[in-house]
């Protein structure tokens, strides 16, 4: 049986074995006995401040951990004892036997790599021991049964099940959609650390895009709060997808943080933002100091062909 692995599966000794040179209980880093695999695995112990080298090191096998509590069993590998103290290193590193279990396994025909391991419905277990051969007999044994909707026994269990067109249609039985999740993040023009200051159009300026949008949430965000319905904040989109036409502006969404620096809106002014629209960000009234915040309108466009 091949050992479970984890990456950068590493700790420090926080109570050493007792007897330090045989003792089989070792307590890591509070909170690090997760970064461990599962049980059972080898784990090399050695200094603090220096690499692991023959001359320093032990390798213990690890059989079983409870929280940050280890049971190890000493000197495997032919490596150690030596005295584990607080403050030493310890990581389930590759060692010889992670790869000779590797070899191992590549060499026993019988374990689930084999061909024979294979499931094949409905004639039952694949009796060859090699890929080829094993695909060969699934295209025989395929070729013999009855692939048909009518040669299906009740339930239908080895029946083909055939592929038919469809219309890709948007609506009815053949529905289905894919949509991409879109982000649009703006800044209040005020400095960083500094009061926001209430006024229209703020930030950048987004473009709805050719899909258009669905808006699904607004997010406000400020790292000094407000005070009582202290930073009102408006989305909104354009009649057009041009500054120097734009007309008239239309609320997406509005949300007032209030002596609080997060919170969220889901419930949408005008939730379908046309294709190719102008989209600004508002700042109303200002209550209190609050500052470097960060707008966020997360929504959806379907995707199209």
């Amino acid at each position: 049986m091949v050992d479970a692995h984890k990456n950068f599966a590493y700790s420090t000794i926080a109570t050493a074995p007792s007897p330090a040179a045989s003792g089989t209980s070792l307590v890591v880093a509070a909170g690090e006995g997760v970064l461990f695999p599962a049980v059972p695995f080898n784990a090399s112990v050695w200094p603090s401040g220096v690499q692991p080298l023959a001359s320093n090191a032990e390798i213990v096998r690890v059989t079983s951990i409870t929280t940050d509590t280890f049971t190890i069993t000493r000197t495997q590998e032919g490596f150690g004892p030596r005295t584990i103290i607080v403050g030493d290193q310890i990581a389930a590193t590759i060692t010889v036997k992670t790869l000779t279990d590797v070899e191992a396994h590549e060499a026993d025909t019988s374990a689930a790599h084999a061909a024979s391991a294979i499931s094949n419905v409905p004639a039952g277990t694949v009796a060859a021991t090699t890929i080829q051969v094993a695909i060969d007999e699934l295209a025989a044994d395929y070729a013999s049964a009855d692939s048909t909707h009518a040669g299906g026994a009740d339930p239908h269990t080895v029946y083909r099940l055939k592929s038919v067109d469809h219309t890709h249609a948007s609506t009815g039985l053949q529905a289905g959609a894919l949509y991409v999740q879109r982000s649009f993040l703006w800044t209040p023009d005020a400095a960083p650390a500094t009061t926001i200051v209430a006024g229209d159009q703020q930030g950048h300026i987004a473009h709805s895009g050719p899909g258009g949008l669905t808006a699904v949430t607004l997010y406000v965000d400020a790292e000094t709060a407000p005070g009582a319905s202290g930073l009102p904040i408006t989305v909104q989109y354009g009649d057009t997808n041009d500054l120097d036409t734009v007309a008239s502006w239309t609320t997406i969404a509005t949300y007032t943080l209030s002596s609080e620096k997060s919170n969220k809106q889901t419930s949408m002014t005008n939730a379908t933002v046309p294709a190719d629209r102008l989209m600004r960000m508002n700042v109303g009234t200002i209550v209190g100091t609050p500052n470097d915040a960060t707008i966020t309108l997360e929504g959806k466009t379907l995707l199209t062909t």
